[in-house]
């Protein structure tokens, strides 16, 4: 196997982590992004096979997602691409300070009608505790 085919694969697997930490909540969307473009950066895959090819790789690993987010009930798309920062940061503010997939994340695992699961997760995002629980109050 080629160098180039592993560095390839070791991007799309990079790139697919990074949409996993957006997924999670653990990441905002565009740092996600910036950081797939860093990487390929700074390993000089942009320089070996081109910026096109790494902006499709990205594409593919957040197309899933960033459609899912976008599709409403009824199921046919909203042609747009995504929040601005300006209602990502006003989102924020409302939901004090944490990021909406966060607070839905929460609201996933609370569906699953597990306590200890749910207590789990709670602890592992002890610093967004009282966010949630207002969220969940509001819910």
């Amino acid at each position: 196997m080629s160098a180039e085919i592993i560095d390839l694969a070791v991007f799309r697997a990079r790139c697919n982590a990074a949409v996993g930490r957006y997924v999670c909540g653990r990441q905002c969307f565009h740092d996600a992004v910036d950081g797939m473009q860093a990487g390929a950066d700074v390993t000089g895959l942009t320089w070996k096979v081109g910026q096109d090819l790494v902006q499709s790789i990205m594409v593919d690993a957040i197309r899933p997602v960033r459609e899912a987010e976008w599709m409403p009930a009824g199921g046919s798309p909203q042609f747009h691409y995504g929040p601005t920062m300006f209602e990502i940061e006003a989102a924020a503010l409302r939901n004090r300070g944490v990021l909406q997939s966060v607070l839905d994340a929460a609201d996933h695992v609370r569906r699953q009608g597990d306590p200890d699961k749910l207590r789990q997760w709670l602890d592992q995002h002890s610093e967004y505790i009282s966010a949630i629980m207002e969220h969940f109050r509001h819910a």
